[in-house]
């Protein structure tokens, strides 16, 4: 054990928390959509989608959704894997730290066990 189980785990950290945050980010735009769908759909416009006129009906303060941004089902399943595989990483790589190299690296919440 030594310096390179740790990096090893300090590589699997850093990726894990950056996907995370793409996560986290994804989930919140979801979210706002979500929201104002149910709150008021009247006021929910989506731009940039090819082959589709966008609402002629113009309200202040409209929700918009620029297609341009918005992931696909392709997008959405290869960021769920990476989140897997690189929480398995993690879990991989903190295992066989000794309690010593534990002690000394920064955890993630929710990836270790």
């Amino acid at each position: 054990m030594g310096a390179e189980e740790v990096r090893a785990y300090e590589e699997s950290r850093a990726k894990w928390e950056q996907n995370h945050s793409q996560l986290l980010r994804l989930s919140a735009e979801i979210s706002q959509v979500a929201e104002s769908l149910k709150d008021n759909p009247l006021r929910f416009m989506v731009s940039n989608v090819e082959g589709v006129s966008g609402s002629g009906l113009q309200l202040a303060s409209n929700i918009v959704l620029d297609g341009d941004r918005w992931p696909t089902a392709k997008e959405l399943l290869e960021l769920t894997n990476d989140f897997r595989e690189v929480t398995f990483s993690i879990r991989n790589t903190w295992a066989v730290l000794s309690d010593d190299e534990k002690g000394k690296v920064q955890t993630v919440d929710g990836a270790i066990f």
